[in-house]
């Protein structure tokens, strides 16, 4: 990020005023200069960006489309000229509007000239950024620090586009879960196909359940942003209790049966490390699996100490030291980031559809995963057997579905189902579509 000097500050007013005079010489209407009030020597970042698209489309929605239409995108920051045939008066009234619509228009700076060349003045002055007492006398006065106005700045950017992008976390979440079940063939799981080895679910039971929880997601991610101030375990615990009334969600909606318990577990917490990394732009970074480990560092280690073995997982971890779900979340669901979502991504830069991109992601899951509800179903011994038929299905890949069909028909047969793989390929979906926007 370039910042600017005082000199190409002054330079770029000249350059506008002069692009003002030429566009009204020229067209001989109103003219509207759209520019953003942006404290410190960086004018021009994702986020103010992001504010100043958003102020031309809120803009555009206003007013329609523009006779002239002009956008520069220099360092200094974000310019648009816009020519309307209206009358200057009522643009400005239109402008007015927008800057006091909401906070995020304390940021715009809508300028209005008539076909003569004068600027309208607006009737209220404007106030402070920070306090709201007269924006020209805190800034002569300097009460404020520009780290003050940077941050204030970011955080008016930030809550603005919040909703907006709980409602994309939650529609990314709805449908991740969505392509997991309609990916097929998957061993021993509900697909396409056939319900696998669960006689007491089906495509439309998960598709229902999956939708009675997808609110329950954008919680998450707004859960995560409001309180990302606060210590990671009592953000987690915030968590919980919005996992725990959306377990009651599933289970009304499936009449009792359990469809996304682990799912739920999980990509709650993965939603709510995207809402503590928030920052007015939904993008993934490398860091957000670390930040799943930090926000159930505390609460997995009192889990694990308190154990009575009354669930499978605890009984698993008790003879076997195997974490389940509980584990990969601890460990940053390495397993998603070391193996479903490489090989995923491989598979689709290899030319292989969608679907079959997940089934390969999933057979890799199988063969490396020491899956608890392999092992409630089969013991140590199904989970070898699992593991060992998905190794020999990867050995060669050319016939992949075809074994994969194959070895669904063995794993009904023997009861088995790696739905905790299952899960893990939902997150891998996700993931997958949050780093491609």
């Amino acid at each position: 990020m370039k910042e600017v000097t005082l000199t190409e500050i002054l330079d770029a007013r000249e350059m506008r005023a002069f692009n003002q005079k030429k566009l009204i010489d020229e067209y001989k209407l109103p003219l509207i200069c759209f520019t953003m009030n942006i404290a410190g020597p960086v004018k021009v970042t994702s986020l103010t960006e992001r504010a100043f698209f958003e102020g031309i489309a809120i803009l555009e929605e206003k007013l329609g489309t523009a006779t002239f239409k002009k956008l520069q995108t220099n360092h200094t920051g974000y310019e648009a000229f816009f020519v309307y045939n209206e009358d200057a008066t009522f643009l400005k009234s239109i402008c007015v509007q927008i800057e006091e619509s909401c906070a995020l228009g304390r940021l715009f700076d809508m300028d209005v000239l008539t076909a003569e060349g004068r600027k309208l003045d607006r009737k209220v002055e404007r106030g402070c950024l920070i306090c709201g007492k007269s924006g020209r006398e805190c800034s002569s006065s300097r009460a404020h620090s520009v780290e003050e106005l940077v941050c204030t700045t970011n955080e008016i950017i930030a809550n603005h586009f919040l909703e907006k992008d709980a409602d994309k976390i939650e529609k990314l979440a709805l449908e991740s879960l969505v392509f997991e079940v309609n990916t097929t063939p998957k061993p021993g799981l509900v697909d396409q196909n056939n319900n696998g080895s669960h006689k007491d679910m089906n495509i439309d039971l998960f598709l229902k359940s999956a939708e009675s929880i997808s609110y329950y997601f954008k919680d998450c991610f707004k859960t995560g942003y409001l309180y990302k101030a606060m210590k990671d375990e009592d953000v987690f615990n915030k968590l919980r209790a919005l996992g725990i009334e959306a377990e009651k969600k599933m289970y009304n909606a499936t009449n009792n049966i359990n469809t996304h318990k682990g799912i739920i577990y999980s990509l709650g917490i993965i939603c709510g490390a995207v809402g503590k990394q928030y920052d007015g732009t939904l993008t993934y970074t490398a860091s957000l699996f670390p930040a799943c480990a930090e926000l159930v560092k505390d609460s997995v280690k009192k889990d694990f100490e308190s154990i009575t073995c009354e669930t499978a997982g605890e009984r698993f971890y008790n003879e076997h030291k195997i974490k389940g779900i509980r584990g990969e979340a601890e460990s940053g669901f390495s397993s998603v980031s070391g193996i479903s979502l490489p090989a995923f991504e491989e598979a689709v830069e290899q030319g292989m559809s969608l679907n079959d991109s997940g089934v390969f992601a999933l057979l890799k899951l199988i063969e490396k995963v020491e899956d608890t509800n392999l092992l409630n179903r089969g013991g140590i011994d199904g989970l070898l057997y699992a593991q060992k038929c998905a190794e020999e299905i990867l050995s060669d890949s050319s016939h992949m579905i075809e074994n994969t069909l194959i070895l669904d028909e063995s794993f009904i047969s023997k009861n088995l189902s790696p739905g905790g793989c299952a899960d893990l390929l939902a997150l891998t979906y996700f993931i997958y579509k949050l780093k491609r926007g």
